[in-house]
């Protein structure tokens, strides 16, 4: 006979967001398809203001109404209802720089911890001094024109 084993929940590390209300800017929103099911969908980077400046994530359906039965599709309608937007109305280039207040939970995924938000509580307004982040590996543009690094919705 087998002995039986018994499986814990991972601990949370302490180096974690802690779970709760932050205020974050909004870095970049990433077009991007499911690891399991290779639908697209939006990956939302947001930028929590405490002495780490981790970047905490969020995921919806490309649009609202895909992925009936699933939050996705909902989850996505009320983003950009806090965003101050519908789908067809917001252009979600504008949205990087944004700060707002962002609810995050600890999620276990393949048996690791890992902070996620789970809800934009209130928008608080553009960052006058914010700047996009830069991608390993880009350069400064030369021209002073715009150049693809200034897309947000660019790729991983």
């Amino acid at each position: 006979m087998l002995p039986k084993v018994t499986h814990y929940p991972p601990e949370p590390s302490d180096d974690l967001i802690p779970e709760g209300e932050h205020e974050a800017t909004l870095e970049r929103i990433v077009e991007d398809a499911s690891r399991s099911t290779g639908e697209p969908m939006f990956k939302w980077i947001f930028q929590v203001d405490d002495e780490r400046h981790e970047d905490v994530v969020t995921i919806t359906a490309l649009t609202p109404q895909q992925e009936k039965g699933s939050s996705w599709g909902w989850r996505l309608a009320k983003m950009l209802d806090e965003f101050g937007g519908k789908y067809e109305d917001i252009d979600l280039n504008d949205l990087p720089g944004t700060r707002c207040i962002v609810k995050v939970a600890h999620e276990t995924y393949n048996r690791q911890v890992n902070p996620k938000v789970t809800d934009v509580k209130r928008v608080l307004g553009r960052d006058p001094n914010w700047t996009p982040p830069r991608e390993p590996g880009e350069e400064e543009e030369q021209s002073g024109g715009e150049s693809e690094s200034d897309d947000p919705l660019r790729g991983v």
